[in-house]
């Protein structure tokens, strides 16, 4: 399928960015019913990467219309968002990335961990962010998930399956996102010392 293309490349394009995951929390485990699960429901949502990822975004906005701001697409009124190919693109590439990790549930720690780190770690770049911003993502997907999964088997026991991949892609971006301010820290103190000891 076409999805499975650009999620491949979507992975593959964090390899190599200098992505440091030691001493990262623990991933999720998943028993061979929940990735049964997880991947019967997958389809409902992939069959419309960017619909469903737009419902995302603007789920997330409706609860804290800031993070809005942080975007390209500041500007552009809510009621028409979903028209502008911007705003398209991130939503279907966040959709993406949560197919890697569908298609990694048997190993969540490789390349999945590597791209979540390292899509958290550009926005520090996001001048305004904030690292509790990414909570809002999880209740957001939940709500779209119930709204696409009803009425097919969408148990309590899926639906815990689900928040655990929700937590873990939050998770992942907000050690990303706290890696680069760490490293942005070491590098100002790196250029700071080099300065003085030039001046001495």
């Amino acid at each position: 399928m076409g999805c499975t293309e650009s999620i491949g490349t979507a992975v593959a394009g964090m390899r190599g960015n200098n992505v440091h995951i030691a001493n990262l929390s623990k991933s999720p485990r998943f028993s061979s019913e929940q990735i049964s699960e997880l991947r019967r429901t997958w389809p409902k949502l992939a069959c419309d990467l960017t619909g469903n990822g737009a419902q995302v975004f603007l789920q997330i906005f409706a609860i804290n219309e800031n993070i809005k701001i942080l975007f390209p697409f500041r500007y552009v009124p809510v009621d028409i968002l979903s028209q502008n190919e911007v705003f398209r693109g991130h939503s279907r590439r966040f959709m993406q990335a949560v197919g890697a990790c569908v298609e990694n549930l048997e190993n969540l720690d490789g390349d999945v961990t590597t791209l979540f780190v390292g899509l958290g770690k550009k926005h520090i770049h996001f001048e305004g962010f904030k690292v509790d911003y990414f909570s809002t993502y999880v209740t957001s997907m939940q709500t779209v998930w119930d709204i696409a999964l009803t009425g097919h088997h969408y148990d309590k026991q899926t639906k815990q399956s689900w928040t655990q991949i929700f937590e873990f892609v939050i998770t992942r971006m907000a050690e990303g996102y706290h890696i680069a301010m760490d490293e942005q820290e070491a590098k100002k103190k790196n250029q700071l010392a080099h300065e003085n000891g030039k001046i001495i």
